[in-house]
This record gives C-alpha cells, sequence and structure tokens, in this order.
C-alpha cells in the first residue's frame, strides 16, 4: 500500500515548479529584449549601409531620410531629372515597436546647436524631433552623423554584469563616418561629442584659437614669401655668374690674340648688363715662383653700387674669379742676366789665355 502526498508535500512542489517557471519566464523575457535590441541594431546599421553601398555602386546622389516622430527611416534615390525614388524603409514603430526601441535623437553637424560649457567645452544639442536627411554623394560619401536607439532601461547593476553591454541600460548611440562608412557604438553622449570636436565639426572658434590660427597662418605665408625671394635672388645671382663667365671667357680670348698679353694689375669696364668689371691681381704662389712663373687671378664682379643680391662676406665676393698661370718677367730678366754674366765670364777668362800664350811666345 502506498502513501499519499500530504498537502504540505504538494504545496511545496507547487511553489517550487512556480518559482522554476518564473526564472524560465524572465530569462526568456530578457533574451525576447535583447534579441528585439539586437535586430533593431542591425536594420539601422544595415539600412545605413545599404544607402550608401547603393549611392556608390549606382553612381546616384542619394538621401537616407531619418523620421524621429514617426520612427522609420527611408532610403531615397535621386535620379538624372532631379526627381525622387523612396526605396526601401525600415520601420521600428516610435516606439510601439517589438521591445520598446525607437529612434530617439540624432546629431547631424549642419542640424546641431552647438554650445560651449564654462569649462569651455564644446556639445551638440542633439535633434530629438522631426525628419531629418543624411544626403550621400555619387561616390558613398556623407557627412558624419550619429543616431540614438532608445529602449526601456534595465537594472544597471545587471548592466554591468552583462556580456552584451550594448543591448543594456537604456539606449546606445551609432555614429556613422561619413568618408568610410565605419560604425561605432557608444552608450556615453559626452564621448559622442568628442568624437565630433575631433573630426572638425564643432561650433565657431573661439577668440584664442582664432589669434592663434591668424598667428600661424601669419607665418607660414612669412614663411612663403621669404622663401621665395631668396629663390628669386639665388636665380638673380646665378644668371649674373653665368654673364660673368661668359665675359671672362670673351676677355681672355681677347688678350691671347695680342702679344702684349695679359694685364697684370689692371682693371676694366665690361659691356654686360648688368654692368660689371674686371680686375686682374698677382697672387702669391711659391711653388710657382720657383718654376719661373707667376699666378695672375682675373675676376669679374658687379660694378660698385649695383646690388649684388648677397649678404655678409659673399656680397664682396667676385662672381668669377680665374687664377692664371703666367711666365714671370722679372724670373725672365734674371735668367737673362745671369747668362750675360756667364758669357762675359767665358770672354774675360778667354782673353786671359791669350794673353798668356802670346807672353810666353815671346
Amino acid at each position: 500500500m502506498q502513501r499519499a502526498f500530504t498537502f504540505i508535500e504538494v504545496m511545496a512542489v507547487v511553489l517550487l515548479l512556480g518559482l522554476l517557471a518564473g526564472v524560465a519566464a524572465w530569462s526568456l523575457a530578457d533574451d525576447a529584449r535583447r534579441t528585439n535590441r539586437k535586430g533593431a541594431l542591425q536594420q539601422v546599421v544595415q539600412m545605413e549601409r545599404m544607402t550608401r553601398l547603393g549611392a556608390a555602386r549606382l553612381g546616384e546622389v542619394t538621401r537616407l531620410q531619418i523620421d524621429l516622430d514617426q520612427g522609420f527611416m527611408r532610403r531615397i534615390s535621386v535620379d538624372a531629372t532631379g526627381k525622387d525614388r523612396p526605396g526601401h524603409t525600415v520601420d521600428l514603430g516610435g516606439g510601439g515597436g517589438r521591445g520598446g526601441v525607437r529612434l530617439e535623437r540624432m546629431i547631424v553637424p549642419n542640424e546641431a546647436a552647438w554650445l560651449q560649457d564654462e569649462q569651455g567645452t564644446r556639445r551638440a544639442t542633439p535633434v530629438s524631433s522631426g525628419s531629418v536627411d543624411v544626403a550621400y554623394s555619387s561616390k558613398g560619401h556623407s557627412q558624419t552623423f550619429a543616431l540614438r536607439l532608445a529602449w526601456p532601461a534595465d537594472d544597471q547593476a545587471k548592466a554591468a554584469q552583462d556580456e552584451e553591454a550594448l543591448l543594456t541600460g537604456d539606449g546606445v548611440w551609432i555614429v556613422f563616418a561619413g568618408m568610410t562608412g565605419q560604425v561605432t557604438f557608444l552608450q556615453d553622449e559626452n564621448q559622442v561629442n568628442n568624437l565630433f570636436c575631433h573630426a572638425g565639426n564643432g561650433p565657431v572658434l573661439t577668440l584664442v584659437e582664432v589669434v592663434a590660427a591668424i598667428v600661424i597662418l601669419g607665418t607660414i605665408l612669412v614663411g612663403i614669401v621669404l622663401a621665395r625671394a631668396r629663390h628669386t635672388r639665388q636665380l638673380a645671382l646665378a644668371m649674373q655668374q653665368q654673364t660673368a663667365v661668359q665675359a671672362a671667357d670673351e676677355l681672355l680670348t681677347g688678350w691671347w690674340a695680342v702679344k702684349q698679353g695679359v694685364p697684370v694689375e689692371a682693371r676694366g669696364q665690361l659691356d654686360t648688363t648688368p654692368a660689371m668689371i674686371w680686375e686682374t691681381h698677382v697672387v702669391a704662389n711659391s711653388e710657382a715662383q720657383q718654376l719661373g712663373a707667376r699666378v695672375v687671378q682675373l675676376q669679374v664682379r658687379l660694378q660698385p653700387g649695383l646690388e649684388t643680391g648677397r649678404t655678409g662676406e659673399d656680397a664682396n665676393q667676385p662672381l668669377v674669379a680665374v687664377d692664371l698661370v703666367l711666365p714671370d718677367p722679372a724670373y725672365e730678366a734674371q735668367r737673362k742676366q745671369q747668362e750675360l754674366d756667364k758669357q762675359r765670364e767665358r770672354e774675360l777668362r778667354l782673353q786671359q789665355r791669350l794673353r798668356g800664350l802670346r807672353s810666353n811666345g815671346r
């Protein structure tokens, strides 16, 4: 004979089954909420990506219409005649959809009002109502914008322990990079503002920033002007040197053609533009002197009083300096005198020998 369950035992079993059913129902509801949120995130991201890729592939200007009041996103293409062609639509139900997910607000640089707090931090005031259009070029580029999806808030303690942190809390910001289409998920609105500030989409610069920018631009412009002036001077100097080389070559050709040769310690005027003069100076050179020669340097320089385009010690330097090795007249005269002295000495010796022979013959 089997013993029947007592009333207390039956109630205990019923209570235990109720607790298990409650835990299971809560877990299923939590999973359903996360599934709905993840699905909404994927829909929004895929919609933006399809709009960007479609504009690039078709080569058409496209708009992404985001209606914050009605909770839908719609792709609108613009044909060659400028007529709108509405396309695919994602409808989140304005908060009445699955899981209470809704398009809450967004930040678009040309739509947001930028404010500056006491610490000087620039913050954007998001658009929270109405319809906003994001334009895409025929290459698939747009401006950077951020869209916030909101849902009923979760227990923050539980959210901190949740592995899928983006699906907890009361919503998430989705930032779309305008040039690349890269997607970034953020929960802190300050981080979103920082991204836009770093991207250069902030408001009017402060007075200090404007002054700093003017100083930097002025420095750059001065540097460009100075570099251009230096280049102009160098070009003018190169042309002057080329003219001086040609004049020196013509001058030497004329000197070699006459018997007088190269004038030493002399100067003269050259028929050039700009006006130039030539000068010759003897330069000390012991090696040349030992060989019976001397070094004469031909210098060509601008006529005194003209702007040389050079500064410092270079301003007094000649445009061209040519060293010429020429016979030393003093050495030639000395050598001839020595030969005459030797010849006279030989003649004297010969005369002395002749006298001696005559004396012996007598």
